[in-house]
């Protein structure tokens, strides 16, 4: 059985949504105010752009969800874990999991998490029990407990590569067993001197059997830089996410006249607009037009110079 949500704009509520044995697809949702925000029991559910917020259990939960897909979903403030996997093998790809009671957990699962930004949330950014992952291209940041916990496993290495893991509570990496080494080479760890802990540097720390070498001496930014016009040499935005201001620089080697950059909210409202002549850097401190500070969230910034126009996608994380 195929069961199809989407284009929603009021939210599946009550219950959550609950499906059993089956390949849901379940997308453009806002849900909101249940208990579970997704649960799927013995299925292979694609979960994708939905909003899932302020849930009295777990935002998303998989039981024997063996390829499951829950990508670029908005998973926000929800009073249990934002994703939850047991005895699954989901795709957790460029999420933003933000204020939840954790980020994501998973037990005896093979989880693979790429882009995505788990942050502020009350526990750990990422729980692994019994459980091997692939955690590529993420940001892991000032989530109350550990960065990434990593319990007991079997036989294979967690890989944990080219991630942002800074100013959580507890360890960045922290390996509570030692039956093999976990690989967490290539990733930033909050300042150039590496990782704290067992390494040598004043960064988020990592625990033993914690392979960090090399490590990264600037952060990773949520996308690739795209390559530019004839026009354009580079536009950059750091950091990515953002905390208190978001600095957006750009150089032009035709002399650009002028240029405008608009910041618009996931509906697609234009919150705030900057017009600027022959300056090659603004700065944003997450307030709208009348000065109001706006939420945590993906916002979308607009760049316009000259005929060159692109679109780039920047987290704010309070």
């Amino acid at each position: 059985m195929d069961l199809l949500f989407k284009n929603g704009t009021a939210g599946i509520y009550c219950d959550g949504t609950y499906l059993d044995h089956c390949c849901p697809t379940i997308t453009f949702n806002i849900i909101s105010n249940t208990t579970s925000g997704i649960s799927c029991i013995w299925s292979s559910p694609i979960i994708v752009n939905n909003t899932i917020t302020n849930n009295t259990s777990e935002g998303v939960f998989c039981y024997a969800s063996f390829s499951a897909t829950i990508d670029y979903n908005y998973i926000f403030y929800n009073a249990g874990v934002g994703i939850v996997c047991d005895l699954s093998s989901p795709h957790i790809i460029d999420n933003a999991i933000i204020g939840n009671m954790g980020g994501i957990s998973c037990w005896n699962s093979s989880p693979v998490i790429e882009g995505t930004l788990t942050a502020s949330n009350i526990g750990a950014g990422i729980e692994l029990f019994d459980s091997y992952a692939t955690i590529d291209s993420c940001t892991i940041s000032n989530n109350g407990g550990h960065g990434i916990y990593i319990d007991a496993i079997f036989s294979m290495s967690p890989h944990i590569n080219y991630s942002n893991i800074t100013n959580n509570s507890g360890y960045g990496v922290l390996y509570a067993a030692s039956e093999v080494v976990v690989d967490a080479e290539y990733n930033w760890w909050g300042d150039p001197s590496g990782p704290g802990g067992v390494g040598p540097g004043v960064g988020d720390e990592v625990s033993a059997f914690v392979d960090y070498e090399p490590w990264l001496t600037n952060p990773i930014g949520i996308e690739e830089q795209k390559s530019m016009s004839n026009t354009f040499t580079s536009l950059q935005i750091t950091p990515n996410p953002f905390h208190d201001k978001v600095s957006v620089k750009f150089d032009s080697r035709n002399n650009a006249q002028s240029t405008e950059i608009k910041i618009y909210d996931i509906s697609g409202r234009v919150i705030k607009q900057f017009n600027q002549s022959l300056v090659y850097q603004i700065s944003w401190d997450g307030r709208d037009n009348s000065g109001k500070p706006v939420p945590s969230g993906i916002y979308f910034l607009k760049f316009e110079a000259d005929g060159y126009k692109e679109t780039r996608k920047v987290m704010l994380v309070r």
